[in-house]
């Protein structure tokens, strides 16, 4: 659900589904990606410990995000 409440405000609604299982996909998925990350770097271990590192907190920004809002259901309350 997406509703207009103000002239540059947006409400954007999510299920709990949806936020369940969107973290479930981000926690699967960051360890796939950060070995990628890895691979690409080649030989250079100083670089593809920073990549993977930084990829790593984007990630679990994203998840604490989701589960701030998932806190605010009453399944989890």
């Amino acid at each position: 659900m997406i509703e207009k409440i103000g002239k540059d405000l947006v409400k954007i609604g999510v299920s709990q589904e949806d936020l369940e299982e969107s973290i479930n996909g981000l926690s699967q998925l960051k360890p796939i990606l950060q070995a990628q990350v890895i691979k690409s770097n080649g030989a250079n271990r100083r670089q593809a410990a920073i990549d993977s590192t930084t990829l790593g907190r984007h990630f679990d920004t994203a998840i604490d995000a989701m589960t701030i809002l998932l806190s605010g259901f009453s399944d989890y309350q």
